[in-house]
């Protein structure tokens, strides 16, 4: 069976960090975790394989591919209910359990699911949710195997159509049921630490360490100690691209950042450079489709 989509991931993500009260980099997916766990206290998020529900149609059809690999000329699309199991585990790592108050954090994210504006994102991402289990404190504080840690458990409802090449289960596309309407967008308030950032003229890029944004994050504004790379300009709103973890590059308008059109840097500047939010700094959470 296949994994969750990017989109499903970001979405149960976006959730958690809103209600949480941690950082975004402190909220990870148990397979995308560094070697380390995040400085202090953080929360792991962990799905089983989303597993069909009811009854599902699917469709086979032609794809253009190598005539030598029929296999791989084959789309096969299902469409319906697939369920899966999130667990949600809160571990103090390092601070004191009645300080860090794991199991209080996760229902304070049981609770932030029904909020209207994170309803309807999860909603929109395909994801509804059951009966969640019981929180279960696992404070074992004379282990030296196991991290003392808070869990939940909770049935998810996933309503995405997949579609599969080949002969394998790969997922390889995954399209979310969003209503049609007026054209719209919901947007989250975000706020981050100030970065280093490093230009690198070649690529057009700025180099900052675990950066925790996503592409459409903005306005920000980048600001340095001696000459900025050029074109940017001091006390100027921009939009971010990301690249990578640690990479990202910038855009004059969000739509231009979703469009991937990114500004063309034609030095690296000299100095410390640093990137900050700004009070209407915001990540859209989710858009909705103007009917065509």
């Amino acid at each position: 069976m296949t994994m969750l989509s990017s989109t499903e991931r970001d979405a149960i993500h976006d959730w958690i960090v809103a209600v949480s009260g941690l950082a975004a980099t402190s909220v990870v997916w148990a397979d995308q975790r560094a070697p380390q766990a995040p400085v202090g206290i953080y929360i792991e998020l962990r799905a089983s394989e989303p597993v069909p529900f009811g009854e599902d149609w699917d469709d086979i059809e032609e794809v253009d591919g190598a005539p030598a690999a029929p296999a791989l000329n084959l789309r096969h699309q299902m469409r319906g209910v697939r369920v899966s199991l999130l667990e949600i585990a809160c571990y103090p790592h390092g601070a004191k359990w009645s300080e860090a108050r794991p199991a209080w954090r996760l229902n304070q994210i049981l609770a932030g699911r029904n909020l209207p504006l994170r309803a309807q994102a999860l909603r929109t991402g395909g994801i509804g949710f059951g009966r969640p289990g019981k929180i279960m404190d696992l404070n074992l504080e004379r282990s030296t195997i196991f991290e003392p840690r808070s869990i939940v458990e909770i049935p998810m409802h996933l309503l995405s159509e997949v579609t599969e090449l080949g002969n394998s289960i790969d997922r390889v596309e995954v399209e979310i049921g969003i209503g049609h309407g007026a054209a719209d967008q919901l947007e989250d308030q975000i706020a981050f630490d100030d970065l280093v950032v490093t230009a690198d003229e070649d690529d057009d890029t700025l180099a900052a360490v675990a950066h925790g944004l996503r592409t459409g994050d903005g306005p920000v504004r980048i600001a340095t100690d001696d000459t900025l790379p050029a074109p940017l300009l001091v006390a100027t709103d921009y939009w971010v691209i990301r690249v990578s973890a640690n990479a990202i590059r910038l855009a004059s308008t969000r739509a231009l950042a979703t469009a991937g059109t990114a500004l063309d840097l034609t030095d690296e500047g000299d100095g410390t450079h640093t990137l900050s939010d700004r009070p209407d700094t915001t990540r859209v959470i989710f858009e909705v489709a103007a009917e065509e």
